[in-house]
């Protein structure tokens, strides 16, 4: 997915997919398309009655790439505590989100 052609935004959506695709470019333009298009569809999937679109956004990187990119799904089915296995995983996570941000201006 990795761009518009294959997403959808729901009715109750607060905010459409151009709208969070253009976001993603802007402050992640690193992020692999494969991973932005799941994002993307996360983010537009949802209502966030009360969040802005970076706070959107960065809730659903936080814990797309948690989920799928860290070890932290086989530290939970090993019993690990959530709190515990999410200690372990939040440097791999904060790494590859800040990788995925513009590079510094020079």
């Amino acid at each position: 997915m990795a761009d518009s052609t294959n997403l959808r935004s729901t009715d109750r959506s607060r905010f459409k997919i151009p709208q969070v695709l253009k976001h993603m470019r802007l402050h992640h333009p690193n992020c692999p398309s494969k991973h932005r298009g799941a994002i993307v569809a996360r983010v537009a999937g949802r209502a966030w009655i009360e969040a802005n679109i970076g706070k959107a956004v960065g809730i659903t990187m936080d814990c797309y790439v948690r989920h799928t990119l860290t070890e932290y799904e086989g530290l939970l089915a090993s019993g690990m505590n959530r709190d515990v296995a999410r200690k372990m995983v939040k440097s791999k996570v904060d790494e590859t989100i800040a990788s995925w941000a513009p590079a510094p201006a020079s």
